[in-house]
């Protein structure tokens, strides 16, 4: 990823970190029972819409939007 500002030494760390842990977090939480109840209550509140999926994780939560048509 190319950045516009010269990233500092500490978040050079924290991109690392969260690269090397991001498939382990993906394969334990795709298929999370938890945020399917979650994201039920979600569309009660808005039933329709636009969102914006930022800084999610593996992009779970984003399938589960398009999905249901936001």
């Amino acid at each position: 990823m190319k950045w516009i500002l010269p990233l500092t030494h500490e978040e050079e760390i924290t991109i690392a970190t969260y690269e090397a842990i991001a498939p382990l977090w993906k394969e334990k939480h795709a298929d999370s029972k938890f945020w399917r109840r979650s994201f039920a209550e979600f569309q009660e509140l808005l039933p329709e819409g636009h969102v914006i999926d930022i800084g999610c994780g593996c992009g779970k939560d984003a399938s589960f939007f398009l999905g249901a048509g936001y």
